[in-house]
């Protein structure tokens, strides 16, 4: 199996597949931003009636390497793969920093899916020698503020009144001190 392909089962016996995402994915993204519900839209783009456009689903499924990584999640429904999850992180001009996103589709939460997927992403940015990790997040999105801070990200300075929280995770084994790193982020 590819370095990058992982498979396991949950706790139902469904077989989960976590890979990078593929240009043949497109289809399938499409359809899973579709499936997510307005409140997941809205905590992950920004708003809640996101229609991706064919160039913009091009630039999702056709990630260079040198740029980030974005996995999905993905199992068999009537004999065809379907997303359930997702995930990247893209690189900062800085060259040492990337910012970091996940969603899981709202029927998979509370099926672990996000702490594999946190896990390979913080595994994968550290061997690609990146040392700062940033998620933005939205202030009201409470569970993805807890999830995070669970997986070691602080809070950067200068947030704690700001609508869209920037949270920081040193990948280096430091402590969240990556200010200088990430305070263009």
């Amino acid at each position: 199996m590819h370095d990058e392909t992982w498979q396991w089962h949950t706790q139902s016996g469904r077989l989960l597949t976590l890979r990078l995402i593929a240009p043949e994915d497109r289809a399938r993204y499409a359809a899973y931003v579709e499936g997510l519900s307005y409140g997941t839209r809205y905590f992950r783009y920004g708003h809640g009636n996101l229609r991706l456009t064919d160039a913009e689903l091009d630039l999702v499924c056709r990630i260079d390497p040198t740029e980030g990584r974005r996995y999905v999640v993905v199992t068999t429904e009537n004999g065809e793969d379907v997303i359930v999850a997702t995930g990247g992180y893209f690189r900062h001009a800085d060259g040492e920093s990337c910012d970091m996103t996940i969603v899981v589709a709202d029927a998979w939460h509370g099926t672990q899916i996000a702490h594999r997927l946190m896990k390979t992403l913080i595994q994968r940015a550290a061997a690609d020698r990146l040392k700062c990790m940033v998620a933005h997040v939205l202030a009201t999105n409470r569970k993805m503020l807890r999830f995070t801070q669970r997986h070691g990200f602080g809070l950067l300075p200068g947030q704690r009144q700001e609508a869209i929280k920037a949270l920081c995770l040193r990948l280096d084994g430091g402590g969240c001190q990556c200010q200088t790193l990430c305070v263009d982020a």
